[in-house]
């Protein structure tokens, strides 16, 4: 009696399909993605009772006076600076937009794929120096890889023009 033996195939071989499906993904969802009107920015009120349940939504402490902070495109991040604010400035508005939600704290949402700085001063005159790196959004492609390839450790990055960079 014969057995039959489960064909094994390398990352190599399945490759081709990958890139293909892959330019398919980015061309439905960076379509449908221009297509949706932005979400209405909730209040802040709203924001802390729904902080758990919103995975948009990320804090992060200003600790030092330069910072780099990395955000995908229609998201959005919390900036809780230790003092009262007097001043944003420097950013470029088409990559991202900045809304202050109490004298303390900015709202940073990535709109486009870009690299800016923004420079915030607080009522000490300290000024904190923000680099803010806005990325494309890759995970339907990174969870399509994952269930196709469990074991593969394929890391998936969103790249200006609808490009993706695949590592691992």
């Amino acid at each position: 009696m014969s057995t039959i033996q489960p064909q094994h195939r390398s990352f190599a071989d399945w490759f081709p399909p990958i890139a293909v499906l892959c330019g398919f993904t980015l061309f439905v969802t960076g379509n449908l993605a221009r297509a949706q009107d932005p979400p209405d920015e909730p209040t802040s009120a709203a924001i802390r009772q729904n902080s758990d349940d919103d995975r948009s939504y990320e804090g992060v402490k200003i600790t030092a006076s330069k910072m780099s902070i990395a955000l995908t495109e229609r998201f959005s991040k919390d900036l809780e600076f230790h003092e009262r604010l007097l001043k944003v400035d420097g950013h470029d508005p088409d990559v991202v937009s900045v809304t202050a939600l109490d004298p303390s704290r900015l709202r940073i949402r990535g709109l486009t794929q870009g690299v800016t700085t923004m420079v915030v001063t607080g009522a000490s005159g300290a000024k904190y120096i923000i680099e803010l790196y806005v990325g494309g959004d890759a995970r339907l492609l990174q969870s399509v890889l994952k269930q196709a390839f469990p074991e593969a450790a394929i890391n998936c990055r969103g790249l200006i023009g609808g490009n993706i960079l695949l590592t691992g």
